[in-house]
C-alpha cells in the first residue's frame, strides 16, 4: 500500500447495550404508541418525565438552554421544589416529596447528571414491571432513546469542553464514577446499569482506559445477574467492552467479546436492534483482522435488519453503511466503498451535524474513498478540514485526530509534498504511540513514513521503519494476517542483505498462500519476488524451480498481458546463466523477447532484460 491508499476507512461502532444511537426517536416512539408528542406528555405523570421531555424537545427553543439549566431543574426536583419543565400550579407547588422513594429519586438524578441514566426510570418500577410486561418494553424503549439522545451530545464536545458553569464533561463523569459504588451498594441491577452508562460515556469521549474499566465491571456484574430480561443487558455490555477493546488494539479480546455478544443476541431472538449492533461492530473487528468476506457478510445482515426496523435516514443505517463500505473497499471494490461512505456521511450530517465525531469519521472515510480512486487533491483537502475539526474537539492528542492525520499525510505524499507529509505523519504517529501504544494505526503510520522515505531515496531510514512496523504487526496479530505479509514484503524490498530479503519474501509467500490460496495474486507476486531474491543470494537452482512453477500460476492470477507474464522466461534465462548453462539461457532469453509486447513491455521489464542479456553474454 506504500504511501497510498491511506489506511482502510475506520469502523464506526453502533451504540451498544442501551445506547441510543440505534434507538427510536421521540417521533418514532409516538408513532409506535399512536400518540403525538403532546399525548406522550399527558401519559407521563412524574416530574422527572417532564424533565426528560424538555431535554428531548424537537424544537431547540423548547429545550434547556444549557447543561447548567438541566442540572438546576434536577436539583429543584431533588429538593422538592417546582421544576421549570412543568407549568406551575398551586397543587403542584405545594406537593411534597416526603412520601417518595428517596433512593430511586437519587438514582434517577445521578443517571441524568451523567447524561445517560434515564434507564433508572424503568428500574425504579421493577415491581410493577414484573406484573406488566408490555409496559416494560415501552419503558425500556423510552429509557434507551433518552439515554442515547443525551449521550450522543458527547460526540460534539471534547472531554475538556465546558458542560455548564465551568464543569467539564469529564469532571461530571468522574464525579459520578466516584460515587456509583456507594450509591447503589444494595441495588446490583441498577449498579450494573450505571457501570455500563459510565463506560459508554467515557468511550464516546475517547477516554478508553476508563471505558474499559467500567465496561469490564458491567460485564462482571451482569454475568452474575444474567437470566431472563437481564440476558439482553449482558449482551449489550459484552458488545460495548468488545468495541472498546477493538479501539485499544486488543483484537483477540475484541473478537471474543463481540462474538459472545452476537451469540447471546441470537439466543434472545426478541431484540433485532441489539443483534444488529453486535453484528455491525463484529464486522469492524473482522475487517481489521483482514477477514473481509466474513466482515461483509456480517454487515450485510446488520444492514438488512436495520433497513427493516428503521426509517431510511436513521443514523444506525449510516453506521453500518460506513462499515460495509470499509469491508467491500478492502476487497478492491472502490467505487462501491465510496458510495457507502457517502451515504453514511450524508445521514450522519443531517442527524448529528457536521461537527459531530461520528459524522467526521464518516467524512474521513469519504476522503479515503477519494484517495482510493486517485483523487488525492480532494482527499488531502477533506482530511485537513477533518483533522482541524478533531483537534478543536479533542485537543492535540485526540486519537481521531491521529486517524485524520494519517489520511492527510498519505494524500500529501501522493501529491509529492514529501516534507509536509512526513511532518503530518510523524505527528500522527506520536499521538497514536502515546495514546494507543502497539496498535494497527500506530504500525500503519510507521509504514506510511517508510513509503515516503523510500520514495525520497532514504533507504536505510526506510528499512528501519519497515522493520519497526513489521515487528509491531507481529506483536498485534498472533496468526497470519495481510498486514504482516505486507510488512514482510516491505522489508524484502528494502533489505540490502540478500539473505534477509529471501527470508522476508519466503515468509510472505507462505503466509499469503495460506490466506488467499497458492494461486492468489498476493501469493504469486511474493513468489516472483522470492525467486528474484534467490538469484541475488546466489541460489539459482532454487530460483529456477520457482520460475518453472510460475509459468502456470502467473497467467491464472494476472492474465497473459500483465507485466508479470514475462517473469518466468526472464527468470529462467537468468538462472540458467548463473548455472553456466548458456544454451538454455539463450533459449529462454529469446522467448522472453518475443513476449515483451503490449502490456508486458514496461520499463521495469526492459531493465530486467538488459540485466539478463549481460548475464548471458558473460
Amino acid at each position: 500500500m506504500d504511501t497510498g491508499p491511506p489506511a482502510a476507512p475506520s469502523s464506526i461502532t453502533a451504540a451498544q447495550g442501551s445506547r441510543g444511537a440505534d434507538g427510536p426517536t421521540a417521533d418514532e416512539i409516538g408513532d409506535r404508541r399512536r400518540l403525538t408528542p403532546a399525548g406522550i406528555g399527558r401519559a407521563l405523570r412524574s416530574e422527572l418525565d417532564n424533565i426528560v421531555l424538555k431535554a428531548m424537545a424537537h424544537d431547540p427553543a423548547e429545550r434547556y438552554v444549557s447543561a447548567a439549566a438541566l442540572s438546576d431543574d434536577l436539583e429543584r426536583y431533588l429538593n422538592g421544589e417546582p421544576v421549570r419543565a412543568r407549568p406551575p400550579s398551586v397543587t403542584y407547588r405545594f406537593k411534597k416529596f416526603a412520601g417518595r422513594n428517596r433512593a430511586a429519586v437519587t438514582a434517577a438524578a445521578a443517571l441524568v447528571i451523567t447524561l445517560a441514566g434515564w434507564t433508572v426510570g424503568t428500574l425504579r418500577q421493577n415491581r410493577l414491571i414484573r406484573e406488566q410486561a408490555a409496559q416494560l418494553e415501552s419503558d425500556r424503549d423510552r429509557a434507551r432513546e433518552v439515554q442515547g439522545f443525551l449521550l450522543e451530545s458527547f460526540g460534539s464536545v471534547g472531554g475538556d469542553d465546558v458542560a455548564g458553569d465551568s464543569v467539564t464533561v469529564r469532571q461530571v463523569l468522574d464525579a459520578r464514577a466516584g460515587q456509583v459504588d456507594a450509591l447503589y451498594a444494595d441495588e446490583p441491577t441498577l449498579r450494573a446499569e450505571m457501570f455500563h452508562v459510565l463506560a459508554d460515556g467515557y468511550e464516546r469521549l475517547g477516554i478508553l482506559e476508563e471505558a474499559q474499566r467500567w465496561a469490564e465491571r458491567a460485564v462482571e456484574e451482569r454475568r452474575s445477574l444474567a437470566s431472563g430480561s437481564a440476558e439482553a443487558d449482558l449482551a449489550g455490555s459484552l458488545g460495548l467492552l468488545g468495541w472498546v477493546r477493538h479501539q485499544q488494539g486488543d483484537l483477540e479480546e475484541a473478537e471474543a467479546r463481540l462474538e459472545e455478544s452476537v451469540e447471546r443476541w441470537r439466543g434472545i431472538q426478541t431484540d433485532s436492534a441489539g443483534l444488529a449492533r453486535a453484528l455491525n461492530d463484529l464486522c469492524g473487528v473482522y475487517t481489521t483482522l483482514g477477514r473481509f468476506e466474513e466482515a461483509e457478510a456480517l454487515c450485510v445482515e446488520a444492514m438488512a435488519i436495520r433497513r427493516d426496523i428503521y426509517p431510511p435516514n436513521h443514523r444506525a443505517i449510516a453506521v453500518t453503511a460506513n462499515n460495509l463500505g470499509n469491508a467491500v473497499g478492502s476487497q478492491g471494490r472502490r467505487d462501491e466503498s465510496l458510495e457507502w461512505a457517502q451515504e453514511s456521511a450524508r445521514i450522519l450530517e443531517a442527524a448529528l451535524g457536521r461537527r459531530h465525531r461520528r459524522t467526521l469519521f464518516a467524512l474521513r472515510n469519504v476522503a479515503v474513498g477519494h484517495a482510493w480512486l486517485g483523487d488525492w487533491e480532494r482527499s488531502a483537502q477533506m482530511s485537513r478540514e477533518i483533522a482541524d475539526a478533531y483537534e478543536e474537539l479533542g485537543g492535540p492528542l485526540d486519537i481521531d485526530l491521529a486517524w485524520s492525520l494519517q489520511s492527510y499525510g498519505a494524500a500529501l505524499g501522493r501529491l509529492g509534498r514529501i516534507q509536509e507529509a512526513d511532518s503530518v505523519l510523524s505527528r500522527g504517529y506520536e499521538i497514536a504511540s502515546t495514546r494507543l501504544g502497539d496498535h494497527p494505526l500506530t504500525a500503519y503510520l510507521l509504514d506510511q513514513r517508510r513509503g515516503l522515505l523510500q520514495r525520497d531515496g532514504r533507504r536505510p531510514e526506510a528499512l528501519d521503519l519497515a522493520r519497526r512496523s513489521l515487528d509491531m504487526y507481529r506483536r498485534l496479530y498472533a496468526d497470519d494476517h495481510p498486514d504482516v505479509a505486507t510488512g514482510l514484503t516491505r522489508v524484502g524490498e528494502l533489505a540490502t542483505d540478500p539473505s534477509e530479503a529471501v527470508e522476508a519474501y519466503e515468509a510472505a509467500a507462505g503466509m499469503l498462500g495460506r490466506l488467499e490460496g497458492e494461486g492468489g495474486q498476493g501469493a504469486v507476486r511474493a513468489t516472483i519476488s522470492l525467486a528474484r531474491a534467490l538469484l541475488a543470494d546466489d541460489r539459482p537452482a532454487e530460483a529456477l524451480s520457482l520460475f518453472d512453477s510460475l509459468e502456470a500460476s502467473i497467467p491464472e492470477a494476472f492474465g497473459t498481458d500483465h507485466p508479470y507474464a514475462v517473469a518466468p522466461y526472464l527468470g529462467r534465462a537468468q538462472a540458467h546463466a548463473a548455472l553456466g548453462e548458456r544454451g538454455a539461457a539463450r533459449e529462454w532469453l529469446s522467448e522472453a523477447r518475443e513476449r515483451l509486447v503490449g502490456g508486458v513491455d514496461v520499463e521495469a521489464n526492459q531493465r530486467w532484460l538488459e540485466e539478463v542479456v549481460q548475464a548471458v553474454q558473460r
